[in-house]
């Protein structure tokens, strides 16, 4: 297979600064055929307080979150929340709206999440959302009150009537695959009693990509197998 993916792997490989998540999500990617569609998702890492009714606010956190990916930044992706406001649904936000089309959507260490929109939002992810963008295991870090994510969205895609901006907002919880990855209980985005504010992660899927065919005449990029003994075999002349 040829794309931009298998370039970056080579890349990564040759320096030595590739990690084992992202060579699995590329290899995921180099699977796939030349014209296919895909889109990664990761859980953020950052902190969010979801006061705020405007879901630019919450796109700037998905887009800092990916733009900083050990696993991410490579991709050359831009990023958005999969999160609800009152006015604007997630699968809206993400240009997500269930349809039948194929695109693969990964999470960051290559597992498929969902092979269409339709799969997407029917209820039930093929795999769990939970990693991260440096394609770690999301775990309780400094700053979260849990390891649940902020969504305000129903299992279908659309803006629950707890949304981000509301007095209540519904939580999902990534670790899971079934309809409660996006709702499973709502919180408060404030303590009033406590005086705190509750921070929890968001949901960060990136724009559509194309699988690219290779220039005609170009030589065929090798595959992962062949990059690993092609470092090999720098490493052992480079002893020499």
């Amino acid at each position: 297979m040829y794309r931009r993916a298998t370039t970056l792997l080579w890349t990564a490989l040759l320096l030595g600064w590739g990690s084992n998540a992202q060579a699995t999500l590329m290899d995921a990617i180099d699977a796939l055929n030349p014209g296919d569609l895909y889109r990664v998702m990761f859980v953020g890492t950052t902190p969010t307080s979801v006061f705020s009714t405007d879901v630019e606010d919450y796109n700037a956190v998905a887009q800092a979150d990916g733009a900083n990916g050990s696993v991410t930044a490579p991709l050359g992706l831009s990023w958005k929340v999969v999160g609800s406001t009152e006015t604007v649904d997630a699968r809206d936000n993400t240009a997500t709206v269930p349809s039948n089309e194929l695109v693969t959507i990964f999470n960051t260490i290559g597992e498929i999440v969902a092979t269409s929109y339709a799969d997407l939002w029917d209820g039930r992810l093929n795999a769990a959302v939970k990693y991260t963008p440096d394609g770690d295991i999301f775990a309780v870090l400094d700053g979260f009150i849990s390891d649940a994510e902020w969504t305000g969205t129903q299992p279908n895609g659309t803006a629950s009537t707890q949304a981000f901006g509301t007095e209540l907002v519904r939580v999902g919880v990534p670790e899971v695959t079934n309809g409660n990855w996006t709702d499973i209980s709502a919180l408060p985005p404030e303590d009033t009693v406590a005086n705190l504010i509750f921070r929890l992660p968001i949901y960060g899927i990136s724009d559509v990509a194309t699988v690219a065919a290779p220039p005609i005449g170009q030589v065929p990029v090798p595959t992962t197998f062949y990059l690993f003994a092609l470092g090999l075999a720098l490493l052992r002349l480079r002893r020499r």
